[in-house]
């Protein structure tokens, strides 16, 4: 039962940060953001395979999505430290 409420609630966060995209008209940040933001979630202990499992998103999917942010603010850009 534990696996089914851990589904569950992955996929409503997933569900929040697609509403969230689609309300900023589907924008995509560019490709250098999206490799530095996809370099920081490769090196984050909260990644299981293609899941982030502290928000719930798929990954690759968020790291374009210019709406979004990391939960653990990890996504910090080179010209904003």
């Amino acid at each position: 039962m534990t696996t089914l409420f851990r589904i569950t609630g992955r996929f409503f966060k997933f569900l929040r940060s697609l509403y969230r995209h689609s309300m900023n008209e589907g924008k995509l940040v560019e490709l250098e953001t999206y490799v530095l933001r996809m370099n920081q979630c490769n090196e984050c202990d909260r990644r299981s395979h293609i899941w982030c499992e502290e928000c719930g998103c798929l990954v690759e999917e968020k790291c374009w999505w210019e709406s979004e942010d990391c939960p653990l603010n990890r996504w910090v850009l080179k010209n904003e430290e």
